[in-house]
């Protein structure tokens, strides 16, 4: 595998965070949906909140205006594979590919340094830890918006899970899941600063690195 580190963000390069401020990050997998993704992305943008994508490499194919629109917007684009096998169960050649293969062509499109990796299903083990050079995020909310679909369900999940520090996984695949995300986003704009992934340990003082696993920054 490519021995890579991962470069800690400069602060002087990310837009201004109130660092004593409560801070989420909604990350949303699957992706890139073409209409759902945009119209969430531009909504937070425009609201001066940004957002995780973590994409698929099968998807950044045919898609990658799409995504470099996201990134230019301030989003964060992260690797989620290339087509969503169970990383426990894949040889360590095809972990490479669906890793450091899939977070090259994120690089390709975005020009970004870093690129942070969520494994599918949230499935890792010591061997997967050991051979992607990536920070492995995982989440510590999941409103379930794949199982329920409905809008007031997810937002209510939402309202009700969400803290300081939360990481929350989501799928732009759905539209109630996008309504929800806005709506949340409309209702608790003054209570969060609504940031990317990278932004949120960055501010926080928590390096990311290769190889270690990160659920949220409750408590820091």
């Amino acid at each position: 595998l490519l021995d890579s580190e991962y470069v800690r963000p400069d602060l002087s390069n990310l837009r201004y965070i109130d660092p004593s401020k409560s801070m989420v990050a909604l990350t949303f997998d699957d992706g890139p949906n073409f209409d759902k993704t945009i119209d969430l992305g531009e909504y937070f943008s425009e609201h001066n909140s940004r957002i995780t994508f973590f994409t698929l490499g099968s998807r950044l194919e045919g898609s990658e205006e799409i995504v470099k629109h996201m990134h230019d917007l301030g989003h964060e684009i992260g690797n989620h594979s290339y087509n969503h096998p169970n990383f426990t169960k894949i040889s360590d050649e095809e972990l490479t590919f669906q890793a450091d293969g899939v977070s090259e062509m994120i690089k390709d499109i975005t020009k970004q340094e870093n690129v942070i990796l969520r494994p599918p299903y949230g499935a890792y083990d010591q061997n997967v830890r050991d051979k992607v050079n990536h920070p492995i995020i995982m989440w510590n909310v999941d409103p379930q918006d794949w199982k329920y679909r409905d809008e007031k369900i997810v937002f209510d999940n939402l309202k009700n899970f969400v803290s300081d520090g939360s990481i929350v996984v989501m799928h732009d695949l759905y539209e109630t899941s996008t309504t929800a995300a806005k709506n949340f986003l409309d209702a608790y704009g003054d209570q969060y600063q609504f940031v990317t992934v990278s932004e949120m340990f960055a501010y926080r003082g928590i390096p990311l690195e290769n190889g270690e696993v990160y659920l949220g920054t409750k408590g820091v």
